[in-house]
């Protein structure tokens, strides 16, 4: 308890961004994580260590949950799918 994980993988991942400073390096080079959207596009997932409390929408189907990070890529901002218009 209170040894700070927990802050600093958030911060790693983005989360913390305006609250935290610091350098992220990916593969020798430096990268700029302002946010868990940039993380996820540098490949970066974040596994919470209270998953029920925070990593999960529990009010939604495990496959809700499993797209939530990544509905940018296959809804536009209106929830229409865009799968059929990039051919997956």
């Amino acid at each position: 308890m209170g040894s700070g994980r927990t802050e600093l993988v958030s911060a790693i991942f983005g989360a913390l961004a305006d609250q935290s400073h610091g350098e992220v390096y990916l593969a020798g080079q430096p990268v700029k994580i302002r946010s868990p959207q940039e993380a996820i596009r540098h490949g970066l997932a974040l596994v919470t260590e209270d998953r029920k409390r925070i990593g999960l929408v529990l009010g939604q189907s495990v496959l809700q949950n499993m797209t939530i990070s990544s509905l940018e890529t296959i809804a536009n901002r209106w929830g229409l799918s865009m799968l059929r218009k990039n051919g997956m």
